[in-house]
C-alpha cells in the first residue's frame, strides 16, 4: 500500500466545531432557512470535502441531482441555496464554473498534513517491522517476541534475508525446538553466520543409510 493509498484510507473525517451554529453567517443563513438550511450546509460540506480539490461545479444537471436527492430538495431550491450561500451569507467561495469553502479548505489541509505525518511514521514502523511474521512463524519457537521484534528493527534488509534463509537448514539440524536458540538469542548473536551442523544422531543416521549389507556384516563381526 502505497503513502497515498494509506492516507486516502485514513482521511474521512474533519474537524467541525460543536458551536458552529453560533457563526455570524450562518446564524444569517439560518434566519433565512431555518434549522432546515443548517442541514442543507452541512450535507454540502461534508460533500465537498469527498471531492477532488474540494470543490463542486455549479449549475451542473448531473451534481445538481445527486445532491438534492441527498438534501431531499428540489435541484431548483439547491441552486438557490448555493447561490445565496456564495452571495448573500459569503458561506461559500466561487470563481464561476466552481464553488468550495474557505473554512472547510482550512481544515482539510490541517488534516491531510496530520494524516500524511501519521502514514509515513506508520509505513516507517511497518517497514522496520517487515518480514518480522515470516520469521517468527518460520522460526516456529514463540518466546521473547518483543525483544525480537525489537532487534529486528535494528537489523538491515540483508540481515533479514539472511536470517529468514538460514532457518531451514538450521530447523533440519536441530528439528526438536526445545534445544533451539531462543529467537531473540539467534538474532542477537547473528547465528546465520554460524555453521549448520547436524546432531550426533542424524550423523550416525546418515552413515547408515549408506551402509551395505556386507558393511553391517563387517561391523558386527569386528
Amino acid at each position: 500500500m502505497t503513502t497515498e493509498q494509506m492516507a486516502k484510507t485514513n482521511s474521512y473525517w474533519f474537524t467541525h466545531d460543536t458551536d458552529a451554529w453560533s457563526d455570524i453567517n450562518i446564524e444569517l443563513m439560518m434566519s433565512v432557512y431555518g434549522s432546515e438550511g443548517y442541514g442543507f450546509y452541512w450535507i454540502i460540506i461534508e460533500t465537498l470535502s469527498m471531492e477532488k480539490n474540494y470543490k463542486l461545479p455549479i449549475d451542473n444537471k448531473g451534481y445538481n441531482a445527486v445532491l438534492s436527492r441527498r438534501m431531499q430538495t428540489s435541484p431548483e431550491r439547491l441552486s438557490e441555496f448555493v447561490d445565496d450561500c456564495i452571495n448573500s451569507f459569503n458561506l461559500f467561495n466561487s470563481d464561476g464554473s466552481f464553488f468550495w469553502s474557505d473554512s472547510l479548505n482550512k481544515r482539510l489541509s490541517v488534516r491531510d498534513k496530520t494524516v500524511k505525518i501519521k502514514t509515513i511514521n506508520s509505513m516507517k514502523r511497518w517497514g522496520n517491522l517487515e518480514r518480522f511474521e515470516e520469521f517468527w512463524d518460520a522460526y516456529d519457537k514463540k518466546t521473547s517476541k518483543e525483544r525480537c521484534q525489537s532487534l529486528w528493527k535494528k537489523m538491515s534488509k540483508e540481515k533479514k534475508e539472511k536470517a529468514i534463509k538460514y532457518i531451514e537448514g538450521y530447523k533440519k539440524a536441530q528439528p526438536d525446538k526445545k534445544y533451539r536458540k531462543n529467537p531473540d538469542t539467534y538474532l542477537r548473536n547473528e547465528s546465520w553466520n554460524d555453521e549448520i551442523i547436524n546432531s550426533s544422531y542424524q550423523k550416525e543416521e546418515k552413515v547408515y543409510d549408506n551402509m551395505t549389507k556386507d558393511d553391517f556384516d563387517k561391523m558386527f563381526k569386528g
